[in-house]
């Protein structure tokens, strides 16, 4: 593997790497939540944890960890500025804390999140089985060789209401209505 340096579109220069490093994937964890659940929201500046840390342990204090998410459904009861957050642990110890540099940039009353703004149930054009999936990708640097552990964290800013994961807010027994899993990749790539 080389760098390839060019300036004004002509070649400048090619520096090699030493093998074994420049972006290689070092290990892949997959995991997935099938937990259907609901969460109380009573304060618009918190977080409430998701059910489920998605954990990895980096063989390089230099890695990068690369986490992929998808949520397959959640849905904003009732209130509106839903937002989700990832938090982060190191070593199960000192409890998990905001990953700040993967969100949006808040600004005064503005949260950053990593996604949300979806409607809730009651704007009159959706009812209680309707929901929006969520996803994406980032990259995180840990600086750590001891486990890592990731979860996602909701919350939305009308400070009370409800949120539901993985099902729809109804949840009933009919065939338009579905059950999903949140899937989490995390992998480790080396620099």
């Amino acid at each position: 593997m080389a760098i390839i340096t060019l300036n004004n579109n002509s070649l400048s220069s090619v520096t090699a790497l030493p093998a074994g490093v420049g972006g290689k994937v070092l290990q892949i964890v997959n995991g997935t939540d099938g937990t259907t659940y609901g969460i109380s929201i009573s304060a618009a500046d918190a977080d409430y944890a998701g059910s489920t840390a998605f954990s990895i342990t980096p063989t390089s204090a230099s890695s990068k960890i690369m986490i992929h998410f998808f949520v397959g459904q959640a849905c904003n009861a009732t209130g509106s500025g839903f937002r989700i957050r990832l938090y982060r642990q190191i070593n199960s110890t000192g409890g998990f804390t905001l990953v700040t540099g993967l969100s949006g940039t808040g600004v005064g009353s503005r949260f950053g999140a990593l996604t949300g703004n979806s409607g809730n149930v009651a704007d009159g054009y959706e009812d209680g089985n309707r929901t929006r999936n969520h996803g994406g990708t980032v990259v995180d640097t840990p600086n750590t060789t001891n486990l890592v552990e990731y979860k996602l964290y909701y919350g939305q800013g009308d400070g009370t209401g409800s949120i539901y994961v993985n099902r729809t807010e109804n949840d009933t027994d009919a065939n338009y209505t579905h059950r999903s899993l949140t899937h989490v990749t995390l992998l480790e790539i080396g620099t």
